[in-house]
């Protein structure tokens, strides 16, 4: 997975807890959906939903995802 900004990983993350699709997300986030269903399915393999904890940093989140 290339790597995306942060910023980028938490708003896939809310658009996905509002229901919004995979392409719907991609085309928001200006990344590929591919990229989408990775950071989903890492956060998934993690338990990691939005909200994100208040102690979520940006290099915890890192860690997680990639």
């Amino acid at each position: 997975m290339r790597s995306i900004h942060m910023v980028k990983i938490r708003e896939i993350l809310r658009l996905q807890s509002l229901g919004i699709s995979i392409r719907a997300t991609a085309q928001s986030c200006n990344c590929s959906r591919n990229t989408v269903r990775e950071v989903l399915r890492s956060a998934e393999l993690h338990n990691l939903s939005w909200p994100l904890p208040q102690d979520m940093d940006d290099t915890a989140l890192m860690k997680i995802i990639y």
